[in-house]
């Protein structure tokens, strides 16, 4: 009923260039219980530093099944984060009730245009 997280950390890396050629975070899910409050998605980058989107509303309009968000990384550097040092690629915290399955998380490409929700926007 309170916040949580699942983080995946490891050894720090620069993805820096990734940023610069346009890369993202992908996300492969199944939204089994909606949230309840917000919920973002960000890189961590030590500590006090880390950059974040909220992804609630994206959460919120998924459909049944296996569904797919991608988040470019300048993203998480226009909100706070250090993509040159960054220690936990991928961070995901929820103010209230959430029940997410993975299916993958991967930087992959950017073949079209998403927002900071990752959403696609055309």
């Amino acid at each position: 009923t309170g916040q949580g997280s699942i983080v995946i950390d490891g050894d720090t890396v620069d993805l820096t260039r990734e940023a610069t050629g346009d890369m993202m975070l992908a996300v492969e899910y199944r939204l089994v219980a909606p949230p309840k409050g917000a919920v973002t998605l960000g890189m961590g980058c030590g500590q006090r530093c880390g950059g974040g989107t909220d992804i609630a509303p994206t959460l919120r309009a998924s459909g049944q099944g296996w569904q797919s968000l991608a988040v470019p990384l300048t993203c998480f550097a226009e909100n706070g984060g250090h993509l040159g040092h960054v220690t936990a690629p991928f961070q995901l915290t929820a103010s209230g009730p959430l029940t997410l399955q993975f299916r993958s998380i991967q930087l992959v490409q950017q073949t079209s245009s998403h927002n900071c929700a990752g959403q696609p926007t055309g």
